[in-house]
């Protein structure tokens, strides 16, 4: 009984190893007609509400059941949408006068910060910050996040210094994968900041304070606290 049940659970161990590995990376571009920020023709500041629920009813990889919208106000925007895709990517939506103002995808999206310089070009600016949420670690670590930004393209992504191995903490790498996409509309850039969206929770003039030219890969910038 005893071999049976370790037979069971090392085919559930190799089911969901191969599952993971199956799992499909974040689509930046989904055609050539839509490139980023847009996503399957959902266009930051031209796409409406309505349009971007008719379109998600489409997408396949649009998890059945998992779209979901607040209905109201919230935070200078008028609504917000969430819904959930098949490859363990969520993503928010913000509304600016009932059109997508950003699109935030997060979680294992599996993309690299050299696969987004390769698609959408390099970033103008650098953002390093610490944010005070979630368990530090055992060893004292805190949560610094590392933003790059393309304002005037609307493009923006991420990653946390505690999902990478230690080693690299002080440098950026082209193969640190990221764990937030913003795509958003360039022309409510500074109304996003004035509401804390680049970071959640700070304000514009600290924020533009903090941020730093885009120099290419190497040691990161340190961290004015």
């Amino acid at each position: 009984m005893k071999k049976i049940s370790s037979l069971i659970f090392i085919s559930l161990i190799i089911l969901f190893s191969i599952s993971a590995c199956n799992l499909k990376p974040f689509q930046l571009e989904t055609d050539q007609d839509c490139s980023s920020p847009c996503w399957h023709h959902i266009v930051p500041g031209q796409t409406t509400k309505q349009e971007m629920l008719s379109i998600l009813e489409q997408i396949p990889e649009v998890q059945a059941g998992s779209i979901w919208s607040k209905g109201e106000s919230w935070n200078s925007f008028n609504d917000v949408a969430r819904f959930s895709l098949s490859n363990k990517v969520d993503v928010e939506v913000y509304f600016y006068n009932n059109k997508v103002a950003l699109m935030y995808f997060y979680g294992k999206t599996r993309v690299t910060i050299g696969d987004m310089i390769n698609k959408v070009g390099e970033p103008e600016n650098l953002l390093t910050i610490y944010l005070a949420y979630g368990p530090f670690r055992l060893d004292g670590s805190p949560h610094k996040i590392v933003y790059l930004l393309n304002p005037e393209k609307g493009i923006a992504y991420r990653y946390d210094s505690l999902d990478i191995p230690k080693s690299w903490r002080s440098e950026i790498r082209p193969d640190i994968k990221i764990s937030g996409i913003d795509y958003f509309d360039p022309g409510v850039y500074h109304s996003l900041l004035e509401v804390g969206m680049f970071p959640m929770g700070d304000i514009s003039k600290e924020t533009l304070d903090r941020m730093k030219p885009w120099t290419g890969f190497g040691k990161l910038p340190d961290i004015d606290n």
